[in-house]
C-alpha cells in the first residue's frame, strides 16, 4: 500500500514534469509564459522605479497599530475557519480534486481512494508553491524601493498552509456529513454543522484569548500571532519558528485526517457532481431550433443568448463572488475618492521621473485593460460542446457574434472599472483625469479580439473546452500592438479636435473587423 501511494505521487511529479518539457519545446507556449512573466517583472520594476512604497508600508502599518485591534484580527481568521467548515459541509470536499478522465482511469484501478486523493493533492500544492514562486519573482523589483519582501517569504508561506488546513477542515465537514447522511434521514442532522463551526469562533474570541496556550493550539490564532511578531506590533514569548513550525504540523494532520476519511462514497461525490455539470446538455434542445420566440418576451435573439449566457454563468458560485467582490470594490473606490484618507495617500512621483509617468501610466492603464478583458477569450469556449448546436440554432451569425460580444463587453467592463479606480486614485499623473478615458475604446476593442479569439478555437482544435496554446497567446499580443496602436493616435491629435471623430472612428473600424472576422469563424464550423 505505501509502495503503491508513492507510485502515484511518482506519476504525478513525471506527469507535471512532461508538461514542463512539452512547454519548453513548444515554442509558442514557451514565447507566451516567457512573454508574460518577463513583461510582468519588467512592470513591476518600472512601478518600483517611479514610486516609492516605503511611505505606504509605513502608513498602512501605522494605521493597523491605531485603528484595528488585535482581537478583531483574531476573530476575522478564526471566521475563516469556520466559513471553510461551513461552506465544505455543503460542498464536494476531496473530491474537488478529481478531474473528469479520473472516473475512468483512476476509479476502476486497484487502488484505494486516499492514495488517489493524496496523489492528486499533491499536484495541487505543487503548482501552488510554483504560482507562489512566480509571484515571488515578480514582485521581487519592489523589495529594493521598499520593505524588503524577501522576510515575508516564510509568513505568506504559513498563510499558504493555513488556507490549506481550511480546505482540510472542509473535507472533513463535508465527509461528516456524507458519514451522517447514511445513517440518518432527519433534518436535524445538519445542526452538526453548528457544533462544528462554533469552537473556531469561541477559541478565537477575546476571552480565550487571555489564555497564552489556545494562541498556540489554535492554528488560526497561531497565524495571527506570527503576522503580529512580523509587523512588530506583538512581542510573543515564543518565537517566530516554532509558530511555523505548528502551523506546519497542523497542515499535515489536517491532510492525512482528510485521507483516512476518503472511502468509496468519495467516488460517489464525484460522480454525482460530474452529471450534474453533464446536466449543461439540457440547453442543447434550445440550440435545436426548439425555441418558440413567440411565447417569449424576448423576442430578439441576440438579447435571448445573452440572458442565457448570463444565467449560465450564475449557476457558478465563482460568478456570484465575482459580483458581491466587483460591488466591494466599487464601494471601497468611491469611499476613497469621498473621503481619502491620510493614512493611505495617492503614489508620490519623483521629479525626476515625472516625463516616465505618463507612459508608465497608459502602460499600467493597458496591462489592467488587458486582465480584465480574459474572460472575453472564453465567450465561445464556455459553450464547449454545444457551440457546434449554437452554430446549428436558429440564429443569423451575426447575433450570435453581437451577443458574446455585448455580454462579454458588460462582464469585462464590470471588472474594469473599479481597477480603472483605483489607478485613477493612487497613480495621479498630469492629465490622468483625462487618460483613464482611453480605457473605453480599449475595452472595446480588447472584448472585440476576444471574441474572434473564441470564435476560432473551434475552426483549430476539435475540442472547444481548450483553446490552442498559439490562438491563447494571440489573444495579448494582438491587444498589446492595438493598445499602442491607439496610445498613439491619442498621442498625436490630442492637440487636435479632430481627435473626437479619429478616435472613435478607429476604435469601430478595429472593432468591425474583427466581429466580422469573429463571423466568418462561425460560417468555417464544420
Amino acid at each position: 500500500m505505501y509502495s503503491m501511494t508513492l507510485a502515484m505521487i511518482r506519476n504525478e511529479f513525471r506527469m507535471l514534469f512532461n508538461g514542463l518539457k512539452r512547454t519548453v519545446r513548444t515554442p509558442s507556449m514557451l514565447g507566451f509564459y516567457s512573454v508574460t512573466i518577463v513583461g510582468s517583472y519588467a512592470l513591476m520594476r518600472v512601478i518600483g522605479g517611479i514610486v516609492n512604497l516605503g511611505p505606504l508600508t509605513d502608513s498602512l502599518l501605522a494605521f493597523v497599530t491605531e485603528y484595528l485591534p488585535t482581537q478583531s484580527l483574531y476573530l476575522v481568521f478564526g471566521a475563516l475557519s469556520a466559513a471553510a467548515v461551513a461552506g465544505g459541509y455543503v460542498g464536494r470536499g476531496p473530491a474537488a480534486v478529481l478531474e473528469a478522465q479520473d472516473e475512468h482511469l483512476l476509479m476502476p484501478s486497484p487502488v484505494l481512494p486516499h492514495q488517489v486523493f493524496l496523489s492528486r493533492y499533491v499536484r495541487r500544492i505543487v503548482r501552488k508553491a510554483v504560482i507562489l514562486s512566480l509571484g515571488l519573482f515578480v514582485l521581487s523589483p519592489l523589495a529594493r524601493f521598499g520593505q524588503a519582501l524577501y522576510s515575508w517569504v516564510l509568513v505568506l508561506v504559513c498563510l499558504v498552509l493555513f488556507l490549506e488546513f481550511n480546505y482540510a477542515l472542509g473535507g472533513i465537514s463535508s465527509q461528516v456529513r456524507h458519514r451522517l447522511s447514511k445513517r440518518y434521514s432527519t433534518p436535524l442532522r445538519h445542526s452538526v454543522v453548528m457544533l462544528l463551526v462554533a469552537p473556531l469562533v469561541l477559541l478565537s474570541s477575546p476571552d480565550a484569548l487571555s489564555n497564552v496556550a489556545l494562541q498556540l493550539i489554535v492554528p488560526s490564532n497561531a497565524v495571527v500571532s506570527l503576522l503580529l511578531v512580523q509587523l512588530g506590533m506583538y512581542g510573543y514569548m515564543v518565537g517566530v519558528p516554532a509558530l511555523m513550525i505548528f502551523i506546519v504540523e497542523v497542515w499535515v494532520i489536517g491532510l492525512l485526517v482528510l485521507a483516512l476519511l476518503c472511502d468509496s462514497h468519495y467516488y460517489e461525490v464525484f460522480s454525482v457532481a460530474l452529471s450534474n455539470e453533464s446536466s449543461d446538455a439540457a440547453f442543447s434542445r434550445l440550440f435545436r431550433g426548439e425555441v418558440d420566440f413567440s411565447r417569449s418576451r424576448w423576442n430578439d435573439p441576440m438579447l435571448w443568448i445573452v440572458l442565457k449566457d448570463f444565467w449560465i454563468r450564475m449557476r457558478s458560485p465563482a460568478q456570484v463572488w465575482k459580483y458581491i467582490s466587483v460591488a466591494v470594490s466599487t464601494l471601497s473606490v468611491a469611499v476613497l475618492f469621498t473621503i481619502q484618507p491620510a493614512w493611505l495617500p495617492p503614489f508620490t512621483v519623483p521629479d525626476t521621473l515625472r516625463g516616465s509617468a505618463v507612459p508608465a501610466f497608459l502602460l499600467m492603464l493597458l496591462v489592467l485593460t488587458q486582465m480584465a478583458s480574459m474572460t472575453s477569450m472564453l465567450s465561445f469556449v464556455d459553450e464547449k460542446d454545444n457551440v457546434y448546436l449554437l452554430k446549428s440554432a436558429p440564429f443569423r451569425n451575426m447575433d450570435v457574434v453581437l451577443a458574446k460580444y455585448v455580454g462579454s463587453l458588460v462582464e469585462v467592463s464590470l471588472s474594469a472599472l473599479p481597477l480603472y479606480g483605483f489607478l485613477l486614485y493612487f497613480f495621479r499623473v498630469s492629465g490622468s483625469g483625462i487618460l483613464i478615458f482611453l480605457g473605453l475604446p480599449l475595452l472595446l476593442v480588447f472584448c472585440s479580439v476576444g471574441v474572434m479569439v473564441g470564435a476560432y478555437v473551434p475552426v483549430f482544435t476539435s475540442n472547444p473546452r481548450e483553446p490552442p496554446v498559439p490562438l491563447a497567446f494571440s489573444f495579448p499580443a494582438i491587444n498589446l500592438v492595438l493598445g499602442v496602436f491607439i496610445a498613439l493616435v491619442s498621442v498625436v491629435f490630442a492637440d487636435d479636435p479632430l481627435i473626437y471623430l479619429i478616435l472613435p472612428g478607429v476604435t469601430t473600424l478595429i472593432v468591425g473587423v474583427f466581429l466580422l472576422a469573429s463571423v466568418l469563424a462561425l460560417r468555417s464550423y464544420m
